[in-house]
């Protein structure tokens, strides 16, 4: 348990087998049906016993593990984040987030995000300095984890993104963040959750552990 709130585990793993239900599930084929370098779409099919349920279908995302760091530091008493905007293809628009990348192979969640902090905005800090917080699924068909951290101990830098990524890096106060929240300007799921655990929990920490003044 981690400040207070235990961190998601694993359904996959045979441990916990028992939480799963009273029913077996059995899989009978499995193909893949789509591959990206970032993820896999398996597609199964499942007899499900004891009612003998035959041929339910049922797909699986096997993507990357993502992290997602959340700089904190308080100046002139008013605490502030760092947050990101950045063009999301996709949604065709700007996107507040929390800055975040995916774990590549052969790499531990927690290298993952000092790398990604230091590319993102150019702070630069020691793995003993990222602080876990909590760690979720996005939704029920996906495998990959989302961990969040904080860091409230860094060198400020110059950042240095990936070419394809159009990002500018700020510093907001607490009421603005909350503010952004209310107001939709925050619309990634991952940064909403991070952010809004922090800010429901942070006032059971002693605000004695923001260094930066």
């Amino acid at each position: 348990m981690i400040f207070g709130v235990l961190l998601i585990r694993d359904p996959f793993k045979t441990e916990f087998n028992e939480l799963l239900s009273m029913k077996k599930w059995l899989t009978e084929s499995s193909q893949e049906v789509y591959t990206h370098p970032h993820l896999r779409i398996i597609e199964d099919t499942v007899r499900i016993l004891p009612d003998d349920i035959v041929g339910q279908r049922f797909i699986t995302i096997l993507g990357k593990d993502v992290a997602l760091i959340l700089p904190v530091k308080k100046h002139n008493g008013k605490r502030f984040f760092g947050l990101v905007s950045q063009y999301r293809y996709s949604w065709r628009s700007m996107s507040w987030e929390i800055p975040a990348g995916l774990k590549e192979e052969n790499e531990n969640i927690k290298a993952a995000a000092q790398r990604e902090l230091e590319e993102e905005t150019g702070l630069r800090c020691s793995l003993k300095d990222l602080i876990p917080l909590m760690s979720f699924r996005s939704n029920a068909i996906s495998r990959a984890s989302y961990t969040v951290f904080e860091v409230r101990k860094f060198i400020e830098g110059e950042s240095h993104p990936d070419e394809t990524e159009d990002l500018t890096f700020a510093w907001k106060t607490q009421d603005e963040v909350m503010d952004m929240l209310q107001n939709g300007e925050i619309l990634h799921a991952p940064t909403r959750v991070g952010l809004l655990w922090y800010l429901q929990f942070s006032e059971r920490r002693s605000s004695s552990n923001l260094e930066h003044d």
